[in-house]
């Protein structure tokens, strides 16, 4: 794409439309194209200009000052910025891939955050925080479900590129068994367990989405394991996950089972014994 109408730059950089057009007026930092039909539009650079600029002004530089900078003065603020570990210089570039179908760019964001901060940094502090802002603009109807999907299936691959390029763990520890129940797809909060685990050298089976309940529990039954890892974001019931829990626990006496999901009822409500329950992924850390 290489034409952007003033609706969605604001989109794309979460400046509202009357706001450029001050800033055009004002202090003409970005003035927009026109097309034979005299319709405004703004070119990639000029996106990429504001979203410098929208970078910025989140940092607390003011616009008066951002727009006494040429273009060299711009990029030598955001590369401090940048060394600095201001996360919204890389969230702005994944936005424009978001809407953009654009991999190579997000390649290239995933890889320089990497190379500043590690893969662990990476994925906690960028990509989980990017996809919850996915889920608010996917809920307010701002992006399509195939943005959404685009995105996802790239942090998915670069969690199991992350999770393979770790050791293993020794084989004859207990597994942490990872799934998610029969009828469940949601599984990029369940990699990133998988990848916080094996970072820590806890033994993991991943089986995965949708997997069969009759099948978990012969596979429990069999493997023994430590615990067992899981999410339900469909919409279960209080009274379903009673009963899962109650059948993985009683597949496996000495296991212990955390969980996590949506609109689960925490207050009030008996679990089986050794079954934790998870505000969210992360609250793994206290168990692990």
């Amino acid at each position: 794409m290489d034409r952007f109408s003033i609706k969605e730059i604001e989109l794309l950089t979460g400046i509202k439309a009357h706001t450029l057009r001050i800033w055009e007026k004002r202090y003409g930092i970005v003035k927009p194209l026109r097309t034979d039909t005299n319709i405004r539009y703004f070119s990639n650079d000029q996106l990429r200009k504001i979203l410098n600029i929208s970078t910025l002004n989140k940092a607390g530089l003011k616009i008066s000052k951002i727009a006494r900078l040429n273009e060299d003065g711009i990029t030598a603020e955001i590369k401090k910025l940048a060394r600095q570990n201001n996360t919204n210089v890389y969230f702005d570039r994944l936005t424009v891939c978001l809407y953009r179908f654009d991999a190579a760019e997000f390649h290239s964001v995933y890889a320089a955050c990497v190379e500043q901060w590690g893969t662990w940094k990476t994925i906690h502090t960028i990509l989980f925080p990017f996809l919850n802002h996915i889920g608010m603009l996917w809920g307010s109807k701002e992006i399509m479900p195939t943005n959404e999907h685009f995105i996802s299936n790239l942090v998915r691959q670069k969690i199991f590129g992350a999770i393979d390029a770790l050791p293993e763990p020794p084989a004859g520890d207990k597994p942490v068994v990872l799934f998610l129940p029969q009828h469940e797809n949601h599984e990029l909060g369940l990699l990133f367990a998988c990848y916080y685990l094996k970072r820590k050298g806890v033994r993991t089976i991943y089986l995965g989405s949708n997997v069969p309940d009759t099948s978990l529990l012969d596979t429990i039954q069999q493997l023994q394991p430590s615990a067992l890892v899981t999410t339900f974001f469909k919409g279960f019931g209080n009274d379903q996950v009673l009963n899962y829990l109650h059948e993985w626990t009683s597949a496996a006496e000495d296991t212990a089972v955390y969980f996590s999901g949506n609109g689960i009822q925490v207050e009030g409500v008996s679990y089986p014994d050794k079954c934790y329950y998870l505000e969210k992924v992360e609250d793994l850390e206290s168990y692990f």
